[in-house]
């Protein structure tokens, strides 16, 4: 098991804290490596099959936050509302997980 010490040191390493800075590559593109294309415009991806991915990959607190999250206007405060509610002991992460999921889109402004 991690010792204090090395997870401090750890944390430190991780926040850039240490005040000792490596040239580093985070990762390498070959000149032949083919590009990534275009991304799909907003609208083109298929609702069922984001609702599939998500129900496949979510975990089950997020998963149960959206189902919930269904039945309510979607403004930050009525999310963390909702989140609190049903899910008093979940963190910020499971609402981070149905936010950044793909099934939410911006709409149209009511104001």
């Amino acid at each position: 098991a991690p010792t204090p010490a090395a997870l401090e040191t750890w944390a430190r390493l991780m926040s850039g804290t240490t005040g000792v800075s490596l040239p580093a590559a985070a990762g390498w593109v070959q000149a032949d490596h083919p590009s990534a294309g275009p991304r799909p415009a907003p609208g083109e991806a298929d609702p069922g099959r984001l609702v599939r991915t998500f129900r496949q990959t979510a975990s089950r607190p997020a998963l149960e936050l959206a189902v919930a999250l269904s039945a309510v206007p979607l403004t930050l405060p009525v999310m963390r509302m909702v989140q609190r509610a049903t899910q008093p002991r979940s963190g910020p992460s499971v609402l981070a997980e149905v936010v950044l999921s793909g099934l939410l889109r911006r709409g149209e402004s009511e104001g």
